[in-house]
């Protein structure tokens, strides 16, 4: 699995370390590396070894955004477990690249992810639901996981264009401007 998110608080690594933890003690062995940095590095890379996980996570730092899509699709899984979501694009870049989102229930994820269809939603701060979602994930046969990936890259195609949605604002924009 893979997080791109910056190791500040309103991002909740610590969740992601601890149902690592959990899985690690029911035997399903979970490798995340996470990319970013932040004020949160040194207490998450202390959390990881207390919890007997460090040779499980990989702390990235800071990359290059040109290294992002390599690195993205060496992994299945995308999680993301914030206290609080707008439109994210670290979410986004996931679901084109192909994997499988596990994401916080909050509004702005839900924009782009039906929990159960194309892709799971856990609790905010819930370690217990952040594990319950990974262990369905590893449920799912190849057939469903190709189902759900393709889906998303083919949301994002549609809706994701920059370029696209611009023309869509501009022409909302001058329709507004006319009235």
């Amino acid at each position: 699995a893979i997080v791109t998110r910056s190791l500040l608080p309103e991002y909740n690594h610590w969740v992601i370390i601890y149902a690592i933890a959990e899985l690690k003690k029911i035997g399903l062995i979970l490798r995340v590396t996470i990319v970013g940095d932040g004020t949160l590095t040194h207490d998450l890379r202390n959390l990881s070894v207390k919890l007997g996980v460090s040779e499980l996570i990989i702390f990235k730092g800071r990359i290059h955004n040109h290294d992002l899509p390599s690195l993205l699709s060496e992994n299945e899984i995308y999680i993301s477990t914030p206290i609080t979501e707008g439109a994210s694009s670290s979410l986004m870049e996931a679901m084109a690249i192909g994997l499988f989102p596990i994401v916080t229930h909050l509004p702005g994820n839900m924009s782009f992810i039906k929990h159960e269809q194309n892709g799971l939603l856990v609790d905010v701060g819930s370690v217990e639901s952040l594990v319950e979602a990974i262990i369905n994930y590893s449920k799912l046969n190849s057939e469903k996981f190709l189902e759900v990936t393709t889906q998303n890259r083919n949301w994002i195609n549609e809706n994701g264009n920059r370029e696209k949605n611009m023309q869509i604002f501009l022409a909302h924009y001058l329709t507004k401007m006319k009235v």
